[in-house]
């Protein structure tokens, strides 16, 4: 029904007829599914669903014109030009980078901003893979076509601080070494990116046998990893619970590809891996194979009971309880490695692009399924760790497609109004500013000129709020106005 509906309104168009003027009568699901094969009573039901649907449509009125809304030939409002062409983008890391490197090589110029005085982001820290590429080699390559690409331009040590305007015709201000700068765009791609979370358990800070993945991977990089016999790993740390009900989804495979590479440099050292769910997923699971068949010693834990730490006079002792023996495990360790979890950094820029956070902090999408990667306004995407924490490779995969949503945004050459969306009789306006308020898209605005309240089509949903606050009734909803239901309701009762 639905695609048959695009076709009809498409039709209407063409005839230069209102898309709100189309009705939709389910005879399938209200008349033939439900009666079967009975047929008694089929055809008066469907005369009377058929006439209601008349009914309603014979209350329509035709929307006044509002000031700056005109007419064109296909039977759609046009109610504002096409957007601007370039875009913003947030963030230098892997999905930061991708994005513009995407929208670039489309034609569209970027301004790619980098509050950190050089590019990459979290992907600077990651030494190693568990597949055996050089990580380091490929964000090399990235960064220099990205410094190659004449469309974008590359604002190191730069935030972004504020943003005017409305959907696709935004005025950002950056503010950088040199001052603030304005810039004109007409999409914005959020790629913040996040950090480790911070922790002080497990003697984290106070014992320096106590590091993090990060920490030991750095160590085994550059050499500098001191002798060990065993080494204990302890999973989810602050993450799974209460502060951070999330999994962050890197760290047990960052777990085991420094267990493997431990292994390799050194395989007389034992290795256990304490855990409560080991979440290598995909091809990953292959990398903690490999790591059971080198000898990693894999440790099941439980909340609670969640291992403790205590310094020894030669090491470190943890001590665990082991779910399947029912019994306590100690370890005598000469390191402990802590698998942190990934937190987002952009709340700040939240408050200024005036984007909602869900409850871990990263920044909320409209709908997953019908609309990935949008934020809450029109014209602004996320991708990379500012949406959730994520491998690289997915991050670069997210940021490429936030650069084709928004590169579809800006293509479009002219703006109509939403199927639903709502028209002003500014005869009646008051200009009393009630449905200002109550939109929560931000789609009414005052204009003071004309003393009436005016429709933002860029950003209006449909979602009929200011019809139902207006206490004039000069707020319509098309397919909903005034009189349509009890014209129907009359109708039915005949």
């Amino acid at each position: 029904p639905r695609l048959y509906r695009e076709e009809f309104e498409a039709l209407m168009g063409e005839a230069g007829l209102e898309a709100g003027l189309l009705a939709r009568v389910n005879l399938r699901e209200q008349v033939a599914l439900p009666h079967g094969s009975n047929g008694r009573g089929l055809g008066a039901k469907a005369r009377s669903l058929v006439g209601m649907a008349v009914a309603g449509l014979r209350a329509t009125r035709a929307p006044a014109r509002s000031a700056g809304v005109r007419g064109n030939g296909d039977g759609v409002r046009e109610v504002s030009p096409g957007r601007s062409r370039g875009a913003v983008v947030v963030g230098g890391g892997a999905a930061g980078m991708s994005a513009a490197l995407a929208l670039a090589e489309m034609g569209h110029g970027v301004e790619l901003v980098e509050r950190a005085g050089e590019l990459g982001g979290q992907w600077r820290a990651i030494r190693s893979q568990a597949d055996g590429s050089d990580p380091q080699a490929a964000l090399a390559a990235l960064v220099a076509r990205v410094r190659g690409e004449e469309r974008i331009r590359v604002r190191l040590g730069s935030e972004l601080v504020r943003l005017e305007g409305k959907a696709g015709h935004y005025r950002s201000v950056l503010r950088g070494e040199g001052g603030e700068e304005a810039v004109e765009h007409g999409a914005v791609v959020v790629a913040t990116g996040g950090g480790p979370a911070g922790t002080r358990e497990y003697l984290y800070g106070q014992d320096p046998r106590v590091l993090t993945q990060r920490e030991l991977e750095q160590q085994m990089a550059e050499g500098t990893l001191a002798q060990v016999r065993s080494v204990v790993m302890i999973q989810c740390v602050g993450s799974r619970e209460e502060e951070r009900p999330y999994c962050s989804r890197v760290c047990c495979t960052q777990a085991v590809k420094n267990a493997l590479r431990l292994k390799a440099l050194r395989p007389e050292v034992g290795v256990y891996v304490l855990y409560r769910e080991v979440r290598t997923y995909g091809f990953r699971e292959r990398t903690y194979e490999a790591a059971r068949d080198a000898g990693v010693v894999f440790v099941r834990y439980e909340l609670p009971g969640k291992p403790q730490v205590a310094s020894a006079p030669g090491g470190l002792r943890v001590r665990v309880m082991e779910p399947v023996l029912g019994q306590p495990l100690e370890v005598e360790a000469d390191l402990v490695v802590l698998s942190v979890g990934i937190e987002a950094t952009g709340g700040s820029l939240a408050e200024v692009l005036g984007l909602e956070l869900n409850g871990d902090g990263f920044y909320r999408e409209e709908q997953a399924k019908m609309k990935p990667l949008d934020l809450g306004r029109g014209g602004l995407y996320v991708a990379g760790l500012a949406h959730s924490p994520r491998f690289v490779a997915e991050a670069v995969a997210q940021g490429q497609g936030a650069a084709m949503r928004a590169a579809a945004y800006l293509a479009v050459e002219q703006v109509g109004e939403a199927g639903a969306s709502v028209w002003v009789n500014e005869r009646l306006c008051s200009y009393c500013g009630l449905c200002v308020a109550a939109c929560p898209y931000g789609a009414r605005v005052l204009d003071e000129e004309a003393r009436v309240a005016q429709v933002d089509y860029e950003l209006c949903k449909g979602c009929g709020v200011c019809a139902v606050v207006c206490p004039n009734k000069a707020t319509l909803q098309k397919t909903f106005e005034h009189g349509q239901l009890l014209a129907a309701l009359d109708m039915a009762l005949l």
